[in-house]
């Protein structure tokens, strides 16, 4: 699994499990990395998205 997929399917789980508490360690496991290297990898994607939103919108 590369990193992408492992990123959409914590973004999945994120979204299916958005009105419980969500433990950052256990959506780390579903990237298979540590929740410091997911919380790092998260925020580059949604910084990456939002310049693209400006960029075409």
């Amino acid at each position: 699994m590369d990193w992408l997929d492992a990123m959409n399917k914590a973004v999945e789980y994120l979204e299916a499990n958005i009105t419980e508490k969500l433990d950052i360690e256990k959506v780390a496991k579903i990237t298979l990395s540590s929740s410091f290297h997911f919380q790092r990898m998260y925020h580059t994607i949604q910084h990456h998205r939002r310049l693209l939103e400006c960029l075409f919108s």
